[in-house]
């Protein structure tokens, strides 16, 4: 299904599941048929109880639905899902960690059994595995991109329909610094901790006019997760 272009300025993202018995290398093959930023691929299934009160295995795409929901309810679209506690009844398959591993290797969002926590998301994934970048790797990261880019779409809008000029263009390059460093303080960007000077949470922003139409560039910072922390113990 097309999931890569967003169409008539709406942003989205599929959050899809397979069948009911499919295995951790159907799910890997699904993931590599997508490779899309904007599609998830959720495995495996889960367990709840059905209207006798048996308690029975439901397939990848209820926890799909589900984690759709915990997103749309999401204040802020920057924060990850990674480690956080999922409520369910059980999981259809319980994954080793080899598998869990692999899983995440190949794009595909997975949820392991945590004894003190729960069911808890691995990492918070989109299919796409043509490279490392957070920008179209990490689910976050793509939706804080999106939120960014409707903060900046908002805010022009009022221009629409102006009187071509210098100093139309000067307001309108003025406008988008406005909306991105609110996009900045409201945490959807930031500048790169080791490097802000070279990696800043947005430049390079460009307004030109062809025509009776507006160009807007720029370049940004997605805010990134916290995927790992790695503790080193030197003894002596």
């Amino acid at each position: 299904f097309p999931v890569t272009i967003p169409r008539r300025k709406k942003e989205r993202m599929a959050i899809v599941g397979g069948a009911l018995g499919e295995s951790y290398l159907d799910a890997k093959t699904r993931a590599g048929a997508l490779n899309d930023k904007r599609a998830v691929l959720v495995w495996p299934g889960i367990q709840d109880y059905d209207s006798n009160g048996v308690l029975s295995p439901l397939p990848p795409y209820y926890l799909a639905a589900q984690l759709a929901g915990t997103l749309i309810g999401q204040n802020d679209p920057a924060q990850a899902l990674t480690n956080r506690s999922i409520n369910l009844y059980g999981l259809e398959v319980t994954s080793s960690p080899s598998i869990i591993d692999e899983l995440v290797n190949s794009g595909v969002f997975t949820v392991k059994s945590d004894l003190t926590r729960g069911f808890l998301v691995v990492q918070s994934l989109t299919t796409w595995t043509g490279d490392l970048r957070f920008a179209r790797r990490e689910i976050s990261t793509v939706r804080a991109a999106d939120k960014v880019m409707q903060n900046v779409r908002d805010a022009v809008q009022e221009f629409v329909g102006a009187k071509n000029s210098i100093m139309l263009m000067d307001n309108i390059r003025r406008t988008v610094i406005n909306a991105l460093d609110f996009s900045g303080s409201s945490g959807l960007i930031f500048a790169d901790p080791a490097n802000p000077d070279v990696y800043p949470a947005y430049k390079d922003v460009n307004v030109r006019s062809f025509g009776d139409a507006y160009y807007i560039d720029f370049n940004i910072s997605p805010a990134k997760p916290a995927n790992y922390i790695l503790i080193t113990a030197y003894v002596s």
